[in-house]
């Protein structure tokens, strides 16, 4: 079934459609991305907090057959209902073929279930929280302080995890490693100090 309405009314009555997909937002640092449910392993939109919005084809040609657009005037709707939804500028808007693009990849949760997978076993020593591979470890992964609320991680996870979902940029891969330490600790952290100091990771007896 398809719609004839006017041009005037357009724009109100897709953002209702869209309103109405109940979208999982889910925020990934410099990245928000728009999932049906919060267990997707890819999104329907990307936008990334620079200004630029990607848009998964499959919902691109949904509005298009729905509402008898074409695709240049769908996808321009969608980011605009973006922008109205997250009250943020978008500057540029691009769609993919493919519903599975790397792109459309939700990474938090990836990444999230690659740390859970690790089974690091959590130490707290009163000032610091160490993250390690098991019991009797005398260096960390991870530590937390929770005077500084500083999080120090070991410059090999970091470059792990870059090379597995990030394809060698190390800075999501850090921002991702910082909000998985957030959720599991429910602390803040106001900063990340990436290294390579085996010192900065010693779990000390006497902290």
């Amino acid at each position: 079934m398809k719609y004839l309405i006017t041009e005037s009314k357009l724009e109100k009555v897709i953002f209702r459609y869209l309103n109405n997909q109940d979208f999982i937002q889910i925020d990934g640092g410099e990245t928000i991305y728009f999932a049906n449910s919060k267990n997707d392993e890819y999104a329907q939109i990307r936008y990334d907090k620079f200004g630029w919005c990607t848009i998964s084809k499959k919902l691109v040609e949904e509005i298009s057959n729905f509402f008898s657009l074409d695709e240049v005037d769908s996808k321009l709707l969608i980011g605009r209902w973006v922008e109205d939804t997250l009250q943020m500028k978008v500057i540029d808007i691009m769609y993919l073929w493919d519903s599975k693009s790397p792109t459309l990849r939700i990474l938090r949760g990836v990444v999230f279930k690659y740390l859970d997978l690790q089974n690091f076993v959590q130490i707290d020593k009163g000032r610091n929280i160490y993250f390690v591979n098991s019991e009797g470890d005398r260096y960390a992964q991870i530590r937390y302080d929770k005077n500084t609320k500083l999080c120090h991680i070991d410059m090999k996870l970091i470059n792990n995890i870059s090379s597995f979902f990030f394809t060698g940029n190390w800075r999501p891969a850090e921002e991702a490693v910082k909000r998985w330490v957030e959720d599991i600790l429910q602390m803040n952290i106001t900063n990340v100090i990436p290294s390579d100091t085996s010192n900065d990771f010693r779990v000390r007896v006497n902290d």
